[in-house]
């Protein structure tokens, strides 16, 4: 069974074994920002994921950060964003991290 859930006011739809990525990368004042952003539907249709991997320099040197997220598909519609206007995943997070080189070289 497809998946078909809202990211912010898009609409996606994935087949079951099927993998969306998205990434962005800009120029900044301070240096560089990336983003990447992968949706996953595992391959029995019933659970998505979904990862965002940031990675950027700035005044304060280099920063990444990771999320992973899962939802089972009956739950893809069930969180309501006012912004956007939409009904969108009840995402759980599943693993994180932060990671500011600067301040680990720093000793902090």
């Amino acid at each position: 069974m497809n998946a078909r859930f809202y990211d912010g006011q898009t609409k996606i739809t994935l087949k079951p074994g099927q993998t969306l990525t998205w990434s962005r990368f800009e120029q900044t004042e301070e240096g560089f920002a990336s983003c990447h952003v992968t949706f996953e539907l595992d391959r029995h249709g019933e659970l998505l994921t979904r990862t965002i991997d940031q990675e950027g320099r700035d005044c304060d040197g280099r920063y990444a950060a990771f999320l992973e997220q899962f939802c089972p598909v009956t739950q893809s519609a069930a969180r309501w964003n006012e912004y956007a206007r939409v009904f969108q995943p009840a995402w759980s997070s599943a693993n994180e991290y932060q990671r500011d080189y600067t301040a680990e070289n720093e000793g902090y």
